[in-house]
């Protein structure tokens, strides 16, 4: 339950990062163990990880800011660059419909959210009884999280201001079968979870 929890509060871009010391390692619900102890050569990673290696401007690896190497549940080493720290908060862009994948399983599992076959006007009644002729109210929830809503696809990298238009949105007529990628559809899990655990999503990851 502890690693969950450190990966949600880790992961939601919404969140502080909970580190507040130097080092993931510093953590106390993460293990440590050297590199060797698990099968890891340290020199060969400190070759893999050298700075001069990773933020060179010819490979694809120079935006790159923090990196964390674990290995059979343990953590054997950790690299920050360009001035980055453990507290550093960066925008995770789509990492967070991952992890609000990961809070939907957590709210299925309390019972909470009673199946991914449930509607959006099953979900979000009251927001779908101000559109009730809007194809979007019977996506399910597992077609949201697959992707394969018919929503449009779609590459936006801020859906704050999108919650409210979603549900009037046309779908495709060639969906649900086929898969594509929409920010807006995804949105909509943050008023269903909301609604689902009667309160805000952010207490719901910390606390889950």
């Amino acid at each position: 339950m502890r690693s969950r929890r450190m990966t949600i509060a880790g992961c939601l871009s919404a969140l502080t990062f909970v580190g507040v010391r130097g080092r993931a390692a510093d953590m106390a619900d993460w293990p440590v163990a050297p590199p060797e102890s698990q099968g890891l050569r340290k020199a060969a990673l400190d070759g893999i990880l050298d700075p001069a290696r990773i933020l060179d401007l010819t490979t694809s690896l120079y935006t790159l800011r923090s990196l964390v190497v674990a290995r059979n549940g343990f953590l054997v080493e950790e690299r920050y660059y360009a001035g980055s720290k453990v507290s550093t908060l960066r925008s995770i862009a789509s990492i967070t419909k991952s992890v609000s994948s990961i809070l939907v399983g957590i709210a299925l599992e309390q019972g909470k959210i009673r199946s991914l076959d449930q509607t959006i006007a099953e979900l979000l009644p009251e927001a779908a009884a101000k559109v009730p002729s809007s194809a979007v109210n019977g996506v399910t929830l597992a077609q949201i999280l697959t992707q394969t809503s018919g929503f449009p696809d779609d590459r936006q990298t801020d859906t704050r201001e999108l919650e409210p238009r979603v549900l009037d949105m046309p779908l495709e007529p060639a969906a649900p079968s086929v898969w594509r990628y929409s920010s807006a559809a995804v949105s909509l899990t943050t008023p269903i979870l909301a609604r689902a655990v009667g309160g805000s999503v952010e207490d719901f990851a910390r606390a889950s």
